[in-house]
């Protein structure tokens, strides 16, 4: 029989869901620790800028280099194995990468170099897979029909409050310690996260009669190009942001505005217009650049100025992560959040490598250019995805 949408039994819903809701946020985090952790390293050891910027651009191509075979690996073996497997597979390369930081004194610069941009590479693939299994097969499979868009929405969340979780516990362990601990705490942390799934008991489902080895299925979904690009855009301004920021308070803040951006979908929002979420997410994140252009000393205004980058980034997430699944029709919802993942992931990669490339020394010249990013990416949703969508969504 298959069991692909046979959900786990209902009094076990609560407790399966949440286990993996939390495997995404300690995944999540564990990744994220290496926008502190990996330039910690090169920067510390005279590699330029440009060097960051190309093991950032390893790891982002690593994202997509096993996205095609995720369908043919979820229906061919346990899907929860395949996921687990991956996370495993994170872990050893996270030692690798520590590993290779503490060699690194007896190794030629150039070798050291290419060896850590492999890793890196190695890092974003084995990353890129479980998080699509986890997005686009796990939590689906665990919920009835009813409460997947529920179980999306909320799992997207538990992900998003990571982004400002792990570069906080990365600066903290580089004050107490030095970054080879860092990937100790980040494999201690994809370690949590394999522990969690492995406790969730999934049903077997037997594989289709022809299952091809490389599809766009849970990968990719070509008609949510625009929404993909748009997202995309938004966030490299907040990939600017986070080049060379190695301060607790302002990851601290960005977490208390996405706390914030939480409340206001569950309380400020629950009935308002589809497009005004993301306007309000827009406006929120050019006042925070403006203020920080202004270049104001008032501690209250530096407080403020990553609690509405928080805020913005953490309503356009989540209305375009509700987007891109009204967007698929029913067999694509798994296929949906795969590509809102990779949309989201691309435009922070992109924001961190161009700010590495052009930026690292000028401030000023990043914060005009992630505004001016801004304000485009808010023209291009107004006059253009917002209508497009309304023309093309399935649901």
């Amino acid at each position: 029989m298959d069991t692909q949408n046979t959900p786990v039994h209902a009094k076990l819903w609560h407790t399966t869901f949440w286990m993996l809701a939390f495997a995404c946020f300690f995944l999540t985090a564990a990744v994220y620790m290496q926008f502190v952790s990996l330039p910690s390293v090169l920067l510390s050891m005279n590699f330029s800028p440009t060097s960051v910027a190309l093991a950032f651009g390893g790891y982002g191509v690593g994202l997509y280099l096993l996205g095609a075979k995720c369908s043919y690996l979820v229906q061919t073996y346990r899907r929860n194995n395949i996921c687990i497997r991956s996370i495993l597979g994170m872990i050893i390369v996270l030692g690798g990468i520590g590993l290779l930081s503490k060699e690194s004194g007896y190794l030629p610069p150039r070798t050291y170099m290419w060896g850590y941009v492999a890793l890196n590479l190695l890092l974003g693939a084995f990353y890129g897979l479980s998080q699509m299994i986890l997005f686009s097969t796990l939590i689906i499979d665990v919920c009835e029909s009813f409460r997947r868009t529920e179980a999306n929405y909320v799992s997207g969340w538990f992900a998003r409050l990571a982004l400002p979780i792990g570069p906080f516990i990365a600066i903290f362990i580089l004050h107490i310690s030095d970054f080879q601990v860092n990937y100790w705490g980040s494999m201690g942390l994809a370690f949590i996260a394999l522990c969690l799934i492995s406790l969730v008991q999934f049903p077997f489902k037997a594989p289709d009669d022809e299952v091809p080895h490389y599809s766009l299925d849970r990968f990719f979904l070509p008609q949510s190009i625009t929404l993909f690009c748009n997202q995309a855009i938004i966030l490299i301004v907040v990939g600017i942001l986070l080049v060379n920021n190695f301060s607790m308070q302002f990851y601290f803040m960005v977490f208390l505005g996405l706390l914030s951006a939480v409340v206001s979908e569950r309380f400020i929002f629950i009935n308002a217009d589809l497009k005004s979420e993301i306007v309000t997410g827009h406006f929120a994140m050019i006042i925070a650049l403006l203020l920080m252009l202004l270049k104001q000393q008032d501690t209250i205004v530096s407080m403020i100025e990553p609690v509405l980058i928080g805020f913005g980034v953490g309503i356009i997430g989540a209305r375009f992560q509700l987007f891109f699944i009204k967007l698929s029709k029913h067999c694509q919802r798994g296929t949906s959040q795969s590509s809102f993942f990779l949309s989201w992931e691309t435009g922070l990669l992109l924001g961190v490598v161009l700010g590495y490339l052009f930026f690292y020394d000028n401030l000023q010249i990043a914060l005009i250019t992630a505004l001016s990013i801004s304000i485009a990416s808010l023209l291009i949703y107004h006059f253009y995805t917002h209508r497009w969508y309304m023309e093309n969504k399935n649901r």
